[in-house]
């Protein structure tokens, strides 16, 4: 039976590293996720995961990882990593052997709703977003779940107008390079 094994999972996201050898052997081993809080990847972690295909890995900055996938078919193995963080990955030692790297969104971190404001909620016009994460785009969907509007050009203090909206509810998602955020509020 093919095994998924989920470093978040098994761990709390404090965890910064995987142990020499923590996975070898595991021979039904076909994919692996690998929490963005971890930093290093000991030697020879995947030794004969022979039929491992899929990494994701949501670290911002490629764990150390000189001898980890040593065993690993990394010319049919896809690497997985964070929006932008291609190059960073192809360039770093472990990593850059993968033939396949696809920087896709990987995880979303859970980030403290209480560092993030929306108001005033219920809204009329503007919609005031306020929070100490560095805010990459706002989205907007109406009750039914379909995207309304998409804002990439904010900072961490950002009024969106939402004067055209007809009255409802509605879910704001808020993408910060920490992880995403989503509120409801009221448009009166």
């Amino acid at each position: 039976m093919p095994q998924t094994y989920l470093f978040k999972g098994v761990a709390p996201p404090s965890v910064t590293s995987v142990g020499d050898y923590a996975f070898s052997d595991c021979i039904s081993l076909q994919s692996a996720k690998i929490s963005g809080s971890v930093t290093s990847i000991g030697d020879y972690a995947f030794l004969g995961c022979n039929i491992l295909s899929s990494i994701t890995c949501n670290a911002k900055t490629p764990p150390a990882a000189a001898l980890a996938f040593s065993s690993v078919n990394v010319s049919n193995c896809t690497l997985h990593v964070p929006i932008g963080t291609k190059a960073l990955y192809q360039a770093a030692d472990g990593w850059k052997y993968f033939m396949i790297v696809d920087d896709v969104v990987t995880e979303v971190e859970k980030i403290d709703d209480a560092n993030l404001q929306i108001s005033p909620n219920p809204v009329r016009d503007k919609l005031f977003i306020t929070s100490t994460y560095s805010i990459e785009k706002v989205e907007i969907y109406d009750f039914s779940g379909k995207l309304i509007m998409v804002n990439s050009q904010l900072s961490n203090e950002n009024a969106i107008n939402i004067s055209s909206l007809p009255k409802g509810i509605y879910l704001v998602k808020v993408y910060a390079h920490q992880g995403i955020i989503a509120k409801k509020f009221v448009k009166e």
